[in-house]
């Protein structure tokens, strides 16, 4: 019964009208939608909690997509998180809860990203972010921002027409795209510290022989230090050294362990390096790796 609940929320959302869309278009532009758009595709191409997004046409002629915040969302996601945090309190009077998960953390940390994401200036920021990260590839790209026509409630970017990453047109210009795009994932996390935070196919598209990066409300940054610990742990992983890979997981912990079995956990790291060491991408399932 839970479940069937929950998975109402993947799809029913009630989409806003075009007159609410409207609405808050021109709220947020000070003028009437028809001095800024020749044209906007009153069918939504995806609606949510937070706003939804529609094709439109520039009175220049430029093809884009605008996302508009819904405008009961800030309401709505502050009333929901006030009363997950009520829970959390209520949680940490169980002992049971209290040893299994820090249940205040995980609300505080949905709530930071949540009202990050009802501020769609981070979002441009991001986007603008992202786009001088990426200035090396040739073949990765993030839609261009129409900065002037962006607020707070409403995002104007480059309609991206392409198809879904998956229908790319094998060749040598995907399988370069796809060799970037690896590259870029590194660069990304483990030296500029900025990352795409949710890279599923759906934000993934194939246009014009590039592979573009789609919703930029939910990004991740890693602090310099965090960066050098997970490289030397990827190093530790690679030389296939069990000792080298306990002590950089102790670091990466953050804490001291006067108590480890350091043996014991040399040992765990030993088979678990033999187990994946020498497969191949086809054959590791990331799943069973990290609960390993």
């Amino acid at each position: 019964e839970f479940a069937e609940e929950l998975a109402g929320l993947q799809e029913d959302v009630t989409p806003l009208t075009e007159a609410e869309v409207v609405q808050v278009m021109e709220r947020e532009l000070h003028v009437p939608w028809e001095d800024v758009f020749a044209s906007i595709d009153p069918q939504p191409l995806a609606a949510g909690t937070i706003g939804q997004v529609h094709k439109a046409t520039l009175e220049s002629g430029d093809r884009v997509v605008v996302k508009v915040q819904r405008p009961s969302a800030e309401e709505e996601i502050l009333r929901d998180l006030g009363l997950l945090d009520l829970f959390a309190k209520q949680a940490m009077t169980r002992a049971g809860l209290r040893e299994v998960v820090d249940i205040p953390a995980l609300v505080e940390h949905l709530s930071s990203s949540l009202r990050r994401e009802l501020d769609f200036t981070r979002e441009a920021d991001n986007i603008e972010r992202m786009r001088e990260v990426l200035a090396p590839y040739t073949r990765l790209a993030v839609p261009r921002l129409h900065r002037d026509l962006s607020t707070s409630r409403l995002l104007v970017m480059e309609e991206v027409i392409g198809v879904p990453i998956r229908e790319a047109p094998a060749g040598p210009e995907r399988k370069e795209a796809a060799r970037q795009l690896l590259e870029g994932y590194y660069r990304q996390i483990l030296k500029d510290g900025f990352f795409h935070a949710d890279p599923h196919p759906g934000n993934l598209r194939w246009w014009d022989g590039k592979i573009y990066f789609l919703d930029f409300g939910m990004v991740g940054e890693l602090e310099p230090e965090l960066r050098e610990l997970i490289i030397v742990l990827l190093l530790a992983f690679w030389r296939d050294d069990p000792q080298f890979l306990t002590e950089a997981m102790l670091m990466l912990s953050g804490e001291d362990w006067p108590e480890a079995d350091l043996e014991g956990l040399e040992r765990d790291f030993a088979a678990f390096i033999q187990r994946f060491r020498g497969a191949s991408l086809s054959e590791i399932r990331l799943g069973p790796m990290l609960e390993g």
